[in-house]
């Protein structure tokens, strides 16, 4: 974006109100005394930055809520994150923007039923290793059965935040299937 382009959205903003007239002086000065060779790069990075998130109040909120989908995903590299990330976008968020007060219960939700199902899987899971230590012909078959289970219920884990951020970029709200509504 160059400097009269920057400079008419400034204006834009300062005459719909977003901006007050302190915030416009203080914004159009660093506009004029930013635009040095050397700031050029970093302010076309977060330049960059905006336009992903968006300029309106429905784009923004379209982007916080796909984002809250999208940080389940983060319990895959660090598993605290996965469960951290979605809640700390949805109380920031969650009064600013509806959709995303919408998008991050149904993720908590989520969180809540999925966690369970994992739970139970852990515990089946453990105690029939701990009784295959008397029994193994008969316990093997349902040790199996229940890795077979974690197993699909991680696929699922992984793909169905991806199809509900997907709907909410398109601004679109998806619940996740089989998940008991804790929070309305």
């Amino acid at each position: 974006m160059n400097i009269s382009e920057e400079l008419e959205r400034l204006r834009r903003l300062h005459e719909e109100g977003v901006l007050s007239d302190e915030e416009f002086a203080a914004a159009k000065q660093r506009v004029l005394t930013d635009n040095s060779p050397e700031a050029r790069p970093i302010r076309s990075l977060f330049a960059g930055m905006r336009g992903l998130i968006g300029d309106t109040p429905a784009a923004q909120a379209r982007f916080w809520s796909t984002v809250v989908h999208l940080s389940l995903l983060l319990g895959f590299v660090i598993k605290p994150f996965g469960f951290a990330a979605p809640v700390l976008v949805w109380l920031l968020f969650r009064e600013k923007f509806p959709e995303v007060d919408r998008h991050g219960k149904n993720v908590i939700n989520f969180l809540i039923c999925w966690g369970i199902a994992f739970g139970l899987c852990t515990v089946l899971g453990g105690a029939f290793t701990m009784a295959a230590w008397l029994f193994r012909p008969v316990i093997l078959p349902l040790q199996t059965g229940v890795g077979a289970i974690a197993s699909v219920l991680s696929v699922i884990a992984t793909v169905l935040p991806i199809i509900a951020a997907v709907k909410a970029h398109r601004g679109q709200e998806w619940r996740y299937p089989l998940v008991y509504r804790f929070l309305r």
